[in-house]
């Protein structure tokens, strides 16, 4: 099975994927825990180019998608196939709802650039408001171009027109690391387990 952690910057999407994962771990369930971007000579690249405000927004989308290629098919599909659950902390939800908040980029263009990306069996998109966020983040040493209230609130509200109920669900992120954990398990519980 294939898990995805969504949500706006400081939501708490590295928080509860890193639970999650744990979680299962302890239930027998054998987990592998990954994240975009990636780790691999592109996604360390474009850890960089996140913080470079000139890039345009078309140029960010065609990065995040070569790191998403190259993250699938060497990463994800494979551990997939050795039989583990796979949970990412983001995945193409991010890039379409991200890219797609500032500028003229069509969201139909980034699933069309990322047609090497795999369907998450579940993605769990955790909400919250973007000044909560941003006061989660303030003292992160390292900015990124997106961390504005603006911003946020704009991709904030595309994640939301993903939301379906089914295999993309909305978990409340306002409060406690407990409380949003304990919200989370119930979904997962249901849904997935």
């Amino acid at each position: 099975m294939f898990i995805d952690i969504e949500g706006i910057d400081g939501s708490g999407t590295t928080t509860h994927s890193k639970l999650l994962v744990d979680y299962l771990n302890t239930r027998g369930i054998k987990t592998f825990l990954t994240s975009e971007p990636s780790q691999n000579s592109i996604g360390q690249f474009l850890r960089r180019a996140l913080r470079d405000c000139t890039l345009d927004p078309h140029t960010d989308a065609l990065l995040f998608a070569a790191d998403r290629t190259e993250h699938t098919l060497k990463e994800i599909v494979p551990k997939l196939n050795e039989g583990y659950v796979v949970v990412a902390q983001r995945y193409l939800l991010s890039s379409v709802c991200y890219q797609s908040a500032r500028s003229d980029v069509n969201p139909e263009w980034i699933f069309v650039i990322n047609k090497k990306a795999i369907k998450p069996d579940f993605t769990i998109i955790l909400d919250v408001d973007p000044r909560v966020s941003l006061a989660r983040i303030a003292n992160r040493e390292i900015k990124e171009k997106f961390e504005t209230i603006e911003f946020l609130t704009m991709v904030r509200s595309n994640y939301k027109k993903y939301v379906n109920g089914k295999d993309v669900i909305l978990v409340n992120a306002s409060g406690s690391i407990e409380q949003t954990f304990n919200n989370l398990i119930k979904i997962i519980k249901g849904v997935c387990l």
